[in-house]
């Protein structure tokens, strides 16, 4: 039971060419990964090393670059029921763009089909008493219910939840995720609640194609903010 389309940009090491660099939009830059550094333009060699360092700040670029993957219109129509002005569409987009292109060491990467991120870590990653931090790829999303899910749990864990009351996985890769929706809602203008809701929506399938539903925040959601 698959739980997310993974873009074909997270098989780089399958042999699949990746393209961009970790978590920029599609076609952010332009720029053809030869090898890294040593080679030329592209992602740097050897970068996952540094992701559970840099968690944080990747997954909030990764997320920006979920957004504008989309198209910043049915986001904001999906977040607002209505399109703003041009002109603070246009300065949403600019501050995503620019979040989704900041430096980053590190490899998150924004999932497509699903509001989600893959993040990419060294084998045998552990902590100070020794024990397994994280596996080497990892899946965090917003379920259908809007809460945040992690692949980590493993197939059986999470088909076992199946019936219960949803929350939010307790890991790191999930507290750090659900940060960094926290911290682009903010800057959106909306409620994390109202983003929480809206964005499992937008991804659907349905909403994929036809362009996003007019979900915008209810009451409901401020009382509960």
């Amino acid at each position: 039971m698959p739980v997310a389309a993974v873009s074909r940009a997270a098989y780089d090491d399958a042999g699949v060419d990746m393209g961009e660099g970790p978590s920029g939009p599609v076609r952010a830059s332009g720029q053809k990964r030869t090898g890294g550094r040593v080679e030329g333009p592209g992602r740097p060699a050897d970068t996952r090393r540094d992701t559970w360092r840099t968690l944080g700040p990747g997954m909030r670029r990764a997320v920006c670059a979920v957004l504008l993957n989309r198209g910043i219109e049915p986001v904001l129509l999906g977040l607002f029921g209505k399109q703003p002005p041009t002109e603070a569409q246009e300065r949403i987009n600019d501050g995503l763009s620019a979040s989704a292109r900041e430096y980053f060491r590190g490899e998150v990467w924004p999932l497509s089909g699903i509001f989600g991120v893959l993040s990419r870590f060294p084998a045998g990653l552990v902590d100070a008493g020794r024990s397994k931090l994280t596996p080497k790829v990892v899946t965090t999303w917003l379920t259908d219910s809007g809460t945040v899910a992690c692949s980590c749990v493993g197939r059986v864990a999470y088909v076992a939840r199946h019936g219960e009351p949803p929350t939010d996985a307790s890991c790191q890769r999930a507290r750090t995720f659900r940060g960094a929706i926290d911290h682009v809602s903010s800057r959106l203008g909306v409620s994390l609640s109202t983003f929480r809701r809206v964005m499992p929506r937008l991804f659907g399938d349905d909403g994929a194609e036809g362009g996003g539903e007019k979900t915008a925040a209810t009451s409901s959601d401020r009382a509960e903010d």
